[in-house]
C-alpha cells in the first residue's frame, strides 16, 4: 500500500510554554522520523522538527481516501472535512476552560496521550495511549551551581501562597527566554513549587537538581498523584510531607524518563500500523 498523509490539526505555532501545542509538534515530527508522510496544519513550526508545516487549505485538498486526521480533545465538529479521524484526548474533554462542550466528536478511533484522561464527551473506539515527548535533557541537568532562594508557577493551578516572600513567579517564561531560562534558574534556585499538579516544570526542575513541590489539590493522595502521572513518579513532592520521597528518588528521574521515552516511540509505531490498517479495511 502506498503511504498515508498523517495531517496533525494544530491551532498554534510551536511554543515550549504549552504541553498539548508541543506535543502535537512533537507527534508530527515522529511520525516523520519513522518515515511517514507527516504534514501539521500551523502558524509557526520547530526549524528543527521534521514533518511539512500546511495551511488548513493545503489539507483540505488532500486525498480524503488516503489520509487520517489527528484532532486534539478541543476540536469541535470536523473541520478539514477528513474521511479517517482519529482524535487525541491531550486532557480531559470538557474539564478544561478551552475544552468544548458541544460538538459532533465521531472519530474512527481515539488515543489518549495518558491512561488517567476519561473518555469524557466523546463517541467512538479506543485505541490505547500515545504519547509524545520533548526532554531536552542536555539543556535540563544539574549544573552544580550555587543555590539561593525559590521560583513558583501558577499556571492552570491556584495560588495557595506556599512560597516565601522573594520568591520568582516564571509563568512568563517563554518571554524571559524559554527553556535557556528554565534551565537557568532551576539550577540557581533552591527550592521550586508548581501550584499546577500536572506541569512538566515540576519535571525539568527535579532534573536539575532543584527540590521540586507541587501543591496538592485535594483529589488524591502523594502514592495516587504519583501512580496516575508516570512522569512524576520519582524526583516530586506532592505536598510538603512528601519532600523525603523526593529527595530520596530524584536521581530516578532522567531514567525513567528515558524509559517513557521509547514508550512512546513503540506507542507511535502501534499507531501508524492501525492507521495503515483502519485505511486497507475501507
Amino acid at each position: 500500500m502506498k503511504k498515508i498523509n498523517f495531517i496533525v490539526w494544530c491551532p498554534m505555532a510551536y511554543t515550549e510554554s504549552s504541553g498539548g501545542i508541543l506535543a502535537l509538534h512533537k507527534l508530527c515530527h515522529n511520525l516523520a522520523v519513522m518515515g511517514e508522510r507527516s504534514f501539521i496544519t500551523t502558524s509557526g513550526k520547530n526549524a528543527d522538527y521534521q514533518g511539512e508545516q500546511i495551511t488548513t487549505d493545503i489539507a483540505m485538498n488532500f486525498d480524503k481516501e488516503s489520509s487520517i486526521v489527528i484532532y486534539p480533545e478541543i476540536v469541535r465538529g470536523n473541520p478539514l472535512n477528513a474521511k479517517y479521524i482519529m482524535r487525541w484526548l491531550l486532557n480531559t474533554p470538557d474539564v478544561i476552560a478551552y475544552s468544548f462542550g458541544e460538538g459532533d466528536r465521531k472519530c474512527n478511533v481515539y488515543y489518549k496521550f495518558a491512561e488517567s484522561f476519561n473518555e469524557g464527551n466523546v463517541i467512538g473506539d479506543f485505541g490505547g495511549e500515545l504519547r509524545a515527548l520533548e526532554l531536552h535533557l542536555e539543556k535540563f541537568k544539574n549544573f552544580g551551581k550555587e543555590r539561593n532562594g525559590s521560583c513558583f508557577i501558577i499556571k492552570k493551578g491556584e495560588n495557595k501562597n506556599w512560597h516565601p516572600k522573594g520568591a520568582i513567579q516564571i509563568d512568563e517564561y517563554e518571554q524571559l527566554g524559554g527553556n535557556a531560562y528554565l534551565s537557568n534558574i532551576f539550577n540557581s534556585s533552591k527550592v521550586f513549587i508548581s501550584y499546577d499538579n500536572a506541569c512538566f516544570l515540576s519535571v525539568q526542575a527535579a532534573l536539575c537538581g532543584c527540590l521540586s513541590i507541587v501543591a496538592p489539590d485535594g483529589q488524591m493522595s502523594a502514592i495516587e498523584w504519583h501512580e496516575k502521572y508516570p512522569y512524576f513518579k520519582y524526583g516530586i513532592a506532592y505536598g510538603l510531607d512528601d519532600i523525603g520521597y523526593a529527595l530520596a528518588t530524584m536521581h530516578f528521574v532522567k531514567d525513567n524518563l528515558q524509559r517513557l521515552e521509547q514508550i512512546t516511540l513503540n506507542q507511535t509505531k502501534e499507531f501508524i500500523s492501525r492507521a495503515y490498517s483502519l485505511i486497507e479495511r475501507s
